[in-house]
């Protein structure tokens, strides 16, 4: 996957469906989803993933994982 900074700078949050095998894809429901998004009611403001790191939360299939910063 790639993701491209010339059609307005950088994704707001992200969503990836992981499936078991290519073959499964959009014909079985994926084994986990990941979520990259910011965090309850930082979410009508504008963010980006790359400028704003501290205000997103990351879930595999709405659990929240920690996330450790550096």
């Amino acid at each position: 996957m790639k993701l491209s900074t010339d059609r307005g700078g950088y994704p707001s949050s992200l969503e990836i469906k992981v499936y078991l095998r290519r073959a499964d894809i959009n014909t079985v429901q994926p084994a986990f989803v990941i979520r990259y998004e910011p965090a309850e009611g930082m979410r009508r403001e504008p963010h980006n993933i790359k400028d704003d790191v501290e205000k997103y939360k990351l879930y595999v299939d709405d659990k929240e994982i920690p996330c450790y910063y550096y």
